[in-house]
């Protein structure tokens, strides 16, 4: 490292330590009171859940039902990621039989009147909603859960382990209710043990239960959980025994859909997903002639980047067990297009988690893929993982590569470390070609204490992968960043967050390729809005010197439809004026009709490229919604009309009029039909 280097480390050191004791010590200044633990016990013996001898009513209402009176009992809720006294306490039951997990909530609140439940959507954002949840660890490893909420209005949210296709009959269905009552309101779950990846003859999963209350921005908690375990609370779940789901059989899921176009001339085509649990862990996916031309994409960023922007891919086939995939060095689900057939199998059996992928396409003279993927988990904080990808394309000359990583974690006193390593050699057309290298050490310390994080980074400069996510190659350097978290229970200030990151890459081959520093800061104020800073004061990409400062102000980020913000960067990029102004606000206009709009204003040298977006909501009920979107990227604009329906019972329905994907407005009218049975 050269000097200037050296000094650039040193000043930014001192100005993270100045910008972190005085976001601290205003932190302090804005508690309203001290914080105190409470007293409890910490819960960590298994719990007995009670068997449930007649089956509720998931109606929510909880007197008319005998399980409850027999059902374990949880009561003394606890602030959850704080330690004050909560302010509304809750109370809960839980029992079970051999096919589903029954579970009720009592929501004192002294308050009804500020009880607020916006959302009406299946799935929506329900996190500024008062809401209650179900954290579920099915196999007990203290590893993966499963989320199933409800709020005060009635609309369910799940998140299931491994990740799902959001068809309801796909992902499999389950009961919520609620009712409003004087001191506050009831709800009552119904989850059927077969949504849950549990190994057969399972009698113990790790649960825990959570409220929100919405005019706070904590949840409370059961069982009792001190600070230091809530920042790793998945490793703290209590378990629960006494359960014995049955054994089921295995029984397909066909999503057969028709699909007809008219715009210039007419079409129509057809397809099928399957799914077919081989057992109650693992799951086989196969899909014919699918179609992913409905899928709304994200909208392009504008942004000066050096490499190429890394987006998410909401296609249905790849969203199945999407997080048993390999990460996006080996697989960027993007790179793939549209397939014809596809198979793959997925799924976790105690500390194993397998997905192998296979897909083929006849267009273009014809490409397949292949990914696999394996890890084995070593206890709750360190694992080994394998994985492999090859393409096969006609035309472009094929890749196949290999990654072999370990996870070594540990903790001490309230503090987790870990020491990461992989290496992924790649091959094209069967020939060695060169390798990409990793490892890192860094720490996850309790809330209010420093972490760091420092990596050294080789990517070879033929290394290939024709089907995975790598920007640069042709590098080697190391990156280091020192960090610190806080979060409080009273007072103005919700939470913080500050960092010093630096970077130093030379070419594989020779010679300085960059060199980055910068600072960031972000802090979560009570009422709503937040603030981020981030400084760039000296970067050097081979000829270039940049510079970079942005602000981000974000407020009304408790309400569901009138949340807003503003987004500003200014500097140099490749040595030209760079500025990039973004300003975003959303509009509530009822209950169920919402407005957002933003406009992002990017220049670049003398270049100027101007983005506006304006997207509007019509929730017609819990299954069903109209949308719009208006879209202009320079000279072109796109607008675009849908409804949608995701229906508990019956037909999925997109109808849509225009392109969602397209650059410019299209004469497109589609409407696709999707029967599950």
């Amino acid at each position: 490292m050269n000097a200037r280097l050296l000094h650039l480390i040193a000043t930014g050191c001192v100005l993270a330590g100045v910008l972190f004791l005085a976001t601290r010590c205003y932190a302090q200044a804005l508690l309203a009171s001290a914080i105190t633990a409470p007293t409890a016990n910490p819960a960590e013996e298994p719990m007995v859940v009670a068997p449930c001898l007649a089956q509720p009513r998931i109606d929510g209402l909880l007197d008319d039902d005998p399980c409850w009176k027999t059902a374990t009992h949880a009561v003394g809720f606890y602030r959850y990621l704080g330690t004050t006294p909560i302010v509304e306490q809750t109370e809960a039951w839980v029992c079970a039989d051999r096919t589903h997990l029954y579970v009720a909530f009592h929501c004192i609140d002294d308050h009804p009147d500020l009880i607020k439940a916006q959302e009406t959507l299946r799935n929506g954002d329900l996190s500024n909603d008062d809401s209650v949840s179900i954290m579920i660890d099915s196999q007990n490893t203290h590893r993966n859960t499963s989320v199933f909420s409800v709020s005060a209005r009635g609309t369910q949210a799940e998140s299931l382990e491994g990740g799902t296709a959001d068809n309801i009959t796909w992902a499999g269905d389950w009961q919520a209710a609620v009712r409003r009552v004087p001191d506050g309101w009831t709800a009552e779950f119904a989850i059927p043990w077969a949504l849950l990846r549990h190994p057969r003859n399972t009698h113990a999963m790790a649960i825990m239960l959570l409220r929100k209350l919405a005019r706070e921005t904590s949840q409370e908690v059961w069982p009792y959980m001190s600070r230091d375990q809530q920042q790793h609370s998945i490793l703290y779940m209590t378990t629960f025994t006494g359960i014995a789901p049955m054994d089921y059989a295995p029984r397909p899921i066909l999503l057969p859909y028709v699909l007809g176009t008219a715009g210039e001339g007419y079409a129509a085509r057809y397809g099928m997903d399957v799914k077919y649990p081989l057992s109650t862990t693992m799951t086989g996916v196969l899909t014919l002639n699918p179609d992913f031309q409905d899928v709304e994409q994200q909208v392009t960023n504008i942004a000066f980047s050096y490499d190429p922007i890394y987006y998410t891919d909401n296609r249905p086939f790849f969203a199945d067990s999407i997080a048993y995939l390999p990460v996006y060095d080996v697989f960027y689900t993007r790179s793939i297009g549209q397939i014809d057939e596809g198979a793959k199998v997925a799924g976790k059996q105690g500390g194993t988690t397998v997905n192998g992928l296979v897909t083929n396409s006849h267009e273009n003279g014809g490409r397949s893929d292949v990914v696999a993927n394996m890890t084995q988990e070593i206890g709750p904080l360190s694992d080994v993982h394998f994985a492999f990808a090859q393409d096969r394309q006609f035309g472009v000359p094929g890749s196949r590569v290999f990654k072999a990583e370990g996870l070594y974690g540990w903790q001490t006193a309230q503090t987790q470390y870990g020491m990461y390593v992989n290496h992924m050699p790649s091959w094209v057309d069967n020939r060695l070609s060169d390798a990409k290298d990793f490892m890192s050490f860094f720490s996850s310390p309790p809330a209010g204490k420093p972490g760091f994080a420092l990596q050294r980074n080789d990517i070879g400069p033929a290394f290939t992968n024709n089907i995975g996510y790598v920007p640069e190659t042709n590098i080697k350097g190391e990156e280091w960043s020192v960090m610190q978290a806080n979060w409080f229970d009273t007072g103005k200030l919700d939470s913080y967050f500050v960092a010093a990151n630096g970077a130093y890459y030379d070419f594989h081959t020779g010679g300085f390729f960059r060199k980055d520093f910068d600072y960031y800061a972000y802090v979560d104020f009570r009422e709503g809005w937040n603030v981020a800073l981030n400084i760039v004061p000296a970067s050097e990409r081979q000829q270039y010197h940049d510079h970079l400062n942005e602000v981000t102000i974000n407020w009304a980020e408790h309400s569901l439809y009138a949340k807003g913000g503003i987004d500003a960067s200014f500097g140099q990029q490749e040595d030209q004026k760079y500025s990039l102004l973004s300003v975003y606000q959303g509009l509530g206009l009822s209950k169920k009709v919402a407005i957002s709009a933003s406009v992002n204003r990017a220049l670049l040298g003398g270049a100027v490229t101007t983005e506006g977006v304006v997207t509007g909501t019509y929730r017609l009920t819990f299954e069903r919604s109209v949308g719009l979107r208006a879209v202009t990227l320079g000279h072109d604009s796109n607008l675009f009309i849908s409804f949608e329906q995701k229906a508990r019972k019956g037909d999925d329905i997109f109808f849509l009029i225009g392109n969602p994907n397209s650059a410019s407005t299209q004469g497109l009218i589609t409407l696709k039909v999707v029967h599950p049975f």
